[in-house]
């Protein structure tokens, strides 16, 4: 394993941190929070270089919040961190890491790695079959095997049938 050096530098650098709030507020435009910071993201972020260089930054206490699952049928406590600093600080810390981590992950773990979820998965099964829907296998007891391979939508699922002479 090789020792990487200069991470904190790389962190802390200004182009990162614009990045990292750029890319935590996707999907969140709307927020009033998030809308306060994109429209000065350059004082946001001199604030945030500053929070790393002096090393004065803490996460904020979470605020609890309860959501009912209908499919679990129960209540789920869920800790909201807010937007400013904590998920800017998060986003700007893996920006630099996510890199180090993928290079000694695993090719083929898909939980939670952006990029390489059920449509990974697929790809890489129909690879391996190489696109055969059917397969015929002769058991140790001799019995014919049956393997039936299906995708539907962004599912995949597989019968396996035994049938007998």
């Amino acid at each position: 394993m090789k020792r990487v050096g200069f991470l904190w530098d790389k962190v802390c650098s200004k182009e990162n941190i614009k990045a990292a709030i750029i890319e935590a507020a996707k999907h969140k435009e709307k927020r009033k929070d998030v809308k306060k910071i994109i429209q000065d993201i350059d004082f946001f972020v001199s604030q945030i270089q500053q929070m790393l260089n002096n090393k004065t930054f803490s996460n904020s206490v979470p605020q609890i919040r309860y959501r009912y699952e209908k499919m679990q049928n129960k209540i789920r406590e869920i800790s909201v961190l807010p937007f400013y600093p904590d998920h800017c600080v998060h986003h700007a810390v893996i920006r630099v890491i996510e890199p180090l981590l993928r290079r000694g992950m695993y090719y083929y773990c898909c939980a939670n790695v952006p990029g390489r979820g059920e449509s990974h998965v697929r790809k890489r099964i129909s690879k391996i079959f190489n696109d055969f829907t059917n397969i015929i296998v002769l058991n140790s007891l001799g019995c014919l095997d049956f393997l039936k391979l299906g995708f539907s939508s962004s599912r995949f699922f597989l019968t396996f049938l035994i049938l007998t002479p």
